[in-house]
């Protein structure tokens, strides 16, 4: 048996992982369409992505928060900073399951009016998420 991975060949990013055996390596493209290729080896899509055809870990964000403890009153903000330009904030109350989204670019603020613990997740490919937790109360 033989570990692959299949990723986009313009991103580099891991779509699939797994073992075959080796003369069914290339069988294992069929149905990705163009713009896929595949790699033999071990690789984790959760922290790699491929350069020149091999693995490698994504790099970290320098994101940062400058605080994790908020008043729930919309006014009191934490303030996210480092992230890298035109990245995506997710936020959910981990209290209530509501959750919002939109862009960040390297710094910005977060404020809610409702209280509980709200998860914060920046992300922008190819680094590797960022998260804080920030308690609202």
């Amino acid at each position: 048996m033989i570990d692959y991975a299949v990723y986009e060949a313009e991103t580099g990013r891991i779509v699939q992982t797994g073992l075959t055996i080796e003369a069914e390596l290339n069988l294992v493209l069929t149905g990705w369409g163009d713009g896929y290729a595949i790699y033999a080896g071990v690789a984790d899509r959760s922290t790699d992505y491929m350069v020149d055809g091999e693995p490698v870990v994504r790099p970290a964000q320098a994101t940062a928060i400058d605080k994790t403890a908020i008043a729930a009153d919309g006014v009191d903000q934490a303030t996210i900073s480092g992230a890298p330009a035109d990245s995506d904030l997710t936020a959910v109350n981990l209290t209530t399951g509501d959750a919002v989204s939109g862009p960040i670019n390297e710094i910005g603020q977060f404020a809610t009016a409702i209280a509980g613990t709200i998860l914060l997740t920046v992300s922008k490919w190819p680094y590797l998420d960022w998260s804080a937790t920030v308690e609202a109360v």
